[in-house]
């Protein structure tokens, strides 16, 4: 994937551990690595795949607004553990760290 895509990889899934809440889990509570990212119902957390059910109808600008400040593209926040993500991490990205995850997340199908 090169060093972007490292990087990239290392923020969503290390630094932001998405999967923790963006991946369905099994009876057990283990991760559904078949469906990874491909959102949970439980947590009410969205697919964020680059699929059409996913992230693929959004801009690299909304993307980067909602790392920033948590917007969305119809102009709500998140709300509830993604506010927190959003306050406590990803604000604190930088513009290549945003675009290395945005990278990254596009990467996903």
């Amino acid at each position: 994937p090169g060093k972007s895509g490292d990087r990239g990889a290392y923020l969503v899934n290390v630094l932001g551990h998405c999967q923790e809440c963006h991946t369905p889990r099994d009876a057990l509570g283990r991760l559904d690595l078949d469906l990874a990212f491909a959102g949970n119902p439980d947590l009410a957390a969205p697919d964020i795949r680059n699929r059409p059910d996913g992230i693929s109808s959004w801009s690299d600008e909304e993307l980067a607004d909602l790392f920033t400040d948590g917007m969305l593209p119809d102009g709500d926040f998140v709300s509830s553990h993604m506010a927190e993500v959003v306050d406590y991490a990803t604000s604190n990205w930088t513009d290549a760290d945003r675009k290395a995850a945005i990278d990254y997340l596009r990467s996903l199908r």
